[in-house]
């Protein structure tokens, strides 16, 4: 049960990332670097994804009587 866990905790922070790099990079294939402004965006993007999804575990947990 722990590695399903895991698992699932792994795809979801690959999902943030690959959401949080698409919605916030833009150039990137042409300078091949990160500008800080872009930076803060991924890092603003990604707390915010984790935080939702904290809470919606904590809400499922709570309905579901966990």
């Amino acid at each position: 049960m722990k590695a399903i866990e895991d698992r699932r905790a792994l795809i979801r922070i690959n999902e943030a990332a690959d959401r949080c790099f698409g919605a916030c990079i833009d150039g990137f294939e042409v300078t091949r670097q990160i500008r800080p402004s872009e930076e803060r965006c991924v890092h603003s993007c990604t707390v915010k994804f984790v935080e939702l999804s904290s809470l919606v575990g904590q809400i499922f947990a709570e309905q579901s009587g966990l």
